[in-house]
């Protein structure tokens, strides 16, 4: 069994309040769950409006598949016309 951690460091650019940030944050969150089918949380910076951190977990019993999985949500995310992807780690557990 492979289990691979994924941090994204996000920057919220037109994000002008908490509300904000929740409404970009939650239509992310819901499309990574729906379209990769891993968890996902919001992980650090909960009271800054334009930033944050995400964790995404992924588990599967091939380790390449979690590698191109979490790649492919990193791609994603960058595509992601709401916020920019900042940073990013992956850790594999």
């Amino acid at each position: 069994m492979h289990i691979a951690f994924l941090q994204l460091s996000l920057h919220i650019p037109d994000s002008h309040s908490l509300k904000d940030k929740r409404s970009v944050l939650k239509r992310l969150v819901h499309r990574l769950r729906s379209q990769y089918n891993v968890a996902v949380a919001e992980i650090g910076l909960h009271d800054t409006w334009q930033t944050a951190h995400l964790g995404v977990v992924t588990i599967n019993n091939a380790g390449d598949d979690t590698d191109r999985l979490l790649q492919r949500v990193i791609q994603d995310v960058g595509r992601f016309e709401e916020c920019e992807l900042s940073d990013y780690e992956i850790e594999k557990l």
